[in-house]
């Protein structure tokens, strides 16, 4: 079973063999993908050894992983570091920021980035030659599907966005699938 968190937003359609699910809800999750509240945390808390949260992570299917637009390992922040209020971006800054690219995004197609088609992607989500050697070659290497692909593609197209670019650029690409590898890294052949 997959540890869910806060619900936060995404419509999908699962199709199996004899039936399909649709889910209308806007929804995204997040969770401990170990199985464990305290896996990889500093304090300690969890005794599993590598092989029991290694096989636990492989009760989790592929398709329900690549339903996932952003996989992140975050570590545990220690509490003195939080308390330190010096330094950083204002949530208001932030916020500022993000608004900006979505009306970007709204200026250029009319809607945002996640509601682009497949077909739409090739319009607004051109890469330079680099962006489109690196993405492939991340295909490739992970095995990702045509979804992860479109995935990468409006992730990239957002990272531009919130950087003011009018182009996705290399960077942009390559953070991107960063943000998907984090969870897959497991899915290499030795």
């Amino acid at each position: 079973m997959f540890k869910l968190g806060r619900v936060v937003w995404s419509p999908s359609t699962i199709a199996r063999l004899h039936f399909s699910v649709h889910n209308s809800s806007r929804q995204k999750s997040n969770g401990n993908y170990s199985g464990r509240r305290y896996a990889g945390h500093s304090s300690a808390r969890c005794h599993c050894s590598a092989e029991q949260i290694a096989r636990y992570q492989r009760r989790i299917s592929g398709p329900l992983l690549d339903r996932i637009d952003i996989q992140l390992e975050v570590a545990a922040v220690d509490p003195l570091t939080l308390a330190d209020s010096t330094g950083g971006e204002t949530s208001k800054s932030i916020a500022a920021r993000v608004q900006q690219a979505a009306d970007r995004q709204q200026q250029r197609q009319g809607k945002r980035n996640q509601a682009l088609a497949p077909c739409e992607l090739e319009q607004h989500c051109k890469l330079d030659g680099y962006g489109h050697t690196v993405l492939q070659r991340s295909m490739a290497r992970f095995q990702w599907s045509g979804r992860a692909y479109h995935r990468i593609l409006r992730i990239a197209r957002t990272i531009a966005d919130l950087a003011a670019c009018a182009h996705i650029q290399e960077n942009h690409v390559r953070e991107a699938i960063q943000y998907q590898r984090a969870l897959r890294e497991r899915d290499l052949p030795c």
